[in-house]
């Protein structure tokens, strides 16, 4: 409930923002602007190694975050049961608040955990809301394809686009061009940041191949990606709680282009193309 306290503090206190991760994790860390001195929530988006089941902060720590002023271990607590261990609760935890003096501040996280991932790290009084991505198409609204690809209904959270039957041959980038398709087009805008892959988070069907696809935007060199991970490995389990893997590349350009979608092993099932505005 929006309280007169709440609200006169939500006036008083400093921009909410997101930070880098990558310039976090790195050695010199991000840097955050503040126009007085203050102290600001930090949340990080992050999935966590399984070790236990214990609700004890030290059984569940997985990065320390410093700044010039402060320095503590983030933890997260598993819950009830492997799916949903990786998380505490709400997918956003709040892992501590930091003291930002008036000026420039660096702040950094170390010792993160080999399995553990930070997906997003944002400073405020609460985390944000999920943003919508500006479109969405299903994969199987495409206007072209090539070979061997099938749309099923109802495989997955949309109609599942594929490649049957399963001992379809690999491609590799030397025969890229004839290997299966779909395109789509899309409309692009100055805003535009990112176009997001969404796949179903299968495994490969043959132990000796993998299970990846190219993206290709108009006559850029088609980008590949693998969605093969090992079981309980960070990246598969958080694929398996929201229901699909993802791959993201850049928007370089604007107006009408053409999106690509390669079909290079047998196993992979498209399910809907995003187009994202920045955060």
């Amino acid at each position: 409930m929006a309280t007169p306290e709440l609200i006169a503090k939500s006036k008083n206190s400093p921009q909410a923002r997101f930070l880098s991760v990558s310039e976090a994790l790195s050695s010199e860390g991000t840097m955050v602007k503040s126009d007085a001195d203050v102290e600001m929530p930090i949340w990080i988006e992050a999935l966590t190694p399984i070790r236990n089941f214990s609700k004890e902060a030290k059984d569940n720590e997985f990065c320390q975050v410093k700044t010039e002023n402060d320095s503590f271990v983030a933890s997260a607590t598993p819950i009830n049961n492997v799916w949903h261990a990786p998380y505490v609760g709400p997918m956003w935890s709040r892992v501590g608040t930091i003291h930002l003096k008036k000026g420039e501040n660096h702040l950094r996280i170390t010792d993160l955990k080999t399995d553990a991932r930070i997906d997003q790290i944002f400073l405020g009084l609460y985390p944000p809301f999920v943003k919508e991505p500006r479109q969405r198409i299903p994969a199987s609204h495409y206007q072209n394809m090539q070979g061997g690809v099938q749309r099923i209904e109802g495989l997955g959270y949309t109609d599942g686009v594929l490649v049957l039957p399963f001992d379809t041959p690999s491609y590799q980038q030397e025969n890229i061009k004839a290997a299966p398709y779909t395109e789509y087009e899309l409309d692009l805008q100055a805003g535009d940041a990112t176009i997001e892959i969404r796949t179903l988070p299968t495994l490969h069907v043959y132990d000796s191949r993998d299970i990846r696809y190219a993206v290709q935007l108009g006559d850029s060199a088609p980008a590949i990606f693998s969605i093969h991970e090992g079981d309980f490995t960070a990246e598969w389990r958080w694929n398996v709680l929201r229901g699909y893997a993802s791959r993201s590349i850049p928007v370089t350009v604007t107006g009408r282009q053409r999106l690509r979608i390669y079909l290079l092993d047998p196993g992979v099932v498209l399910q809907e193309v995003l187009i994202h505005s920045p955060q």
